[in-house]
């Protein structure tokens, strides 16, 4: 079950975790929990054959995109592998991972495959999400 608040002073490993779960379960509470109200996202999506397309969302753009995607899409399979964990500087620490997804959305079954890197920030007594920078091919 995923936890709806953050741990206190979480290690990186346990973060991704949380986040992990929150996005299995598709539990959008928990999943803003994780997030400081600063986060910015940066996407970069190269579709087939086509150029690279590069996007920012801010938090709550985020949470709509997946309310919106979680609400229309049915078997969603997430596969996260290839964890990183940078040494931490100050309070932030960067862990890098590859991320597979599948869904079905429309009718129409959809791979993504998107490598990821997440600030974390300790703040407040708890670790959190500040930053997310995904580079997704296929789509």
């Amino acid at each position: 079950m995923a936890l709806a608040t953050p741990l206190a002073a979480a290690t990186p490993q346990q973060t991704l975790q949380q986040y992990e779960t929150a996005i299995r379960q598709q539990n959008l509470t928990a999943v803003e929990a994780l997030l400081t109200d600063d986060l910015i996202i940066q996407l970069v999506l190269t579709p087939p054959g086509e150029e690279a397309i590069t996007i920012s969302l801010t938090r709550a753009e985020f949470l709509q995109h997946l309310r919106t995607l979680w609400s229309f899409s049915s078997a969603h399979i997430l596969k996260i592998e290839k964890v990183r964990v940078e040494q931490p500087q100050g309070n932030r620490t960067r862990v890098q991972f590859h991320q597979q997804e599948h869904y079905t959305l429309f009718g129409e079954d959809l791979h993504q495959v998107s490598d990821i890197l997440i600030e974390l920030r300790d703040e407040d007594d708890s670790t959190k999400v500040g930053a997310l920078t995904v580079t997704t091919e296929g789509w």
